[in-house]
């Protein structure tokens, strides 16, 4: 009679059953979040000074003075270095003196023409020379300014390739000079991407070691590289403090739309198995799998596709979940204690205490 009993107790309790009576698996659950998630192309970059340029000297001579030297800022038109001037300073002091016997010519002329002792014609070729002995002064002055080798604009010597006693030809370079505040990026983008990477695009560039910095295109290349099948973009990245160092390697992630239907859920409810991705949401009781695509993970939340807004995906316990297994979500410590059940459901759920863990 007892084991008769034992029997028929059996038979009634659900969690003595095998196969389909199987008895519910508890879960902790929470709520999938509607985010705004952008598409991004990530491309390698290079920044390149916004300007560079090879200082040459203009003339032939020997340096006497080197002013600036590698790493150090210079102004629009500082003195860089100087050579010889000693015969170009004789040429002026000659041409200065020729100018001063012209005008005195001159004046002489126009009083004899006053006084009518001279002919207009003779007025003319006194003028003439007059302002022939003027132009070469300007020509005398200009070329002992180019003895001196000035920065063309505001920037940071690069390079320094010439020495106080260096015999200098002109057109020998002697400084390289960058602009490096801003810098340009510059990164070649795969054509197929041509209609959506345009002036404007937002982007954001990662140097390593460094905090990402927001930018915008501003360039974009008219023809594609038939050998590369890319076309350049290019972007100004602010540089006051000189923390960027030109010809530095980056990564630029151009944001070329937004994705549709993404959504936060917690980091562990994303189960990965051989690069497959899923989740499993809970509805009428019972878990239903959802494949997923993992856009990006931020600590303890993830952001993928695949599942709908307000969702409830399983989070605590659920590795041990199947497609189709039955399931309850595991209740608070108070609901627990008053023994208050918590059917999963596909309402408003939240991600489990660890009161109930299974």
């Amino acid at each position: 009679m007892i084991r008769l009993l034992l029997l028929l107790a059996a038979c009634g309790d659900p969690s003595a059953r095998g196969g389909g009576g199987q008895a519910p698996l508890t879960v902790g659950l929470a709520s999938a979040e509607a985010v705004a998630w952008a598409d991004t192309l990530e491309v390698p970059a290079t920044l390149a000074p916004l300007e560079q340029a090879d200082i040459a000297a203009d003339l032939d001579g020997r340096v006497v003075a080197v002013h600036a030297d590698l790493g150090q800022p210079v102004r629009r038109g500082e003195p860089l270095a100087a050579v010889l001037d000693e015969d170009w300073r004789l040429a002026l002091s000659r041409a200065e003196v020729d100018r001063a016997e012209a005008e005195r010519e001159l004046a002489r002329t126009e009083q004899l023409l006053a006084s009518a002792m001279a002919a207009p014609a003779d007025l003319d070729v006194a003028r003439t020379r007059a302002d022939a002995a003027r132009t070469a002064v300007a020509q005398a002055e200009a070329r002992l300014a180019r003895t001196v080798i000035r920065a063309p604009w505001d920037g940071v010597v690069a390079a320094r390739s010439v020495s106080v006693g260096d015999w200098v030809r002109a057109g020998t370079v002697a400084f390289a000079v960058v602009q490096v505040d801003p810098l340009r990026l510059q990164a070649d983008v795969p054509e197929a991407w041509a209609s959506q990477v345009e002036v404007g695009t937002p982007a954001t560039v990662v140097v390593e070691g460094l905090p990402p910095v927001e930018v915008t295109v501003d360039r974009v290349g008219p023809a594609v590289v038939e050998s590369s099948r890319t076309f350049p973009v290019e972007a100004r990245i602010p540089n006051s403090d000189g923390g960027f160092k030109a010809g530095t390697f980056a990564r630029v992630r151009l944001r070329v739309g937004d994705r549709p239907g993404t959504v936060a859920v917690p980091t562990r409810a994303v189960l990965t198995t051989s690069g497959f991705s899923r989740v499993f949401e809970v509805a009428d009781g019972h878990a239903v799998e959802r494949p997923v695509e993992v856009m990006a993970t931020d600590g303890d939340r993830t952001v993928v596709t695949g599942v709908a807004p307000g969702a409830q995906v399983a989070v605590r316990g659920a590795a041990r979940l199947s497609d189709g297994v039955a399931v309850v979500e595991e209740r608070s410590g108070e609901e627990a204690k008053a023994g208050a059940p918590a059917p999963a459901h596909g309402g408003s759920g939240r991600e489990g205490s660890p009161g109930g863990r299974p």
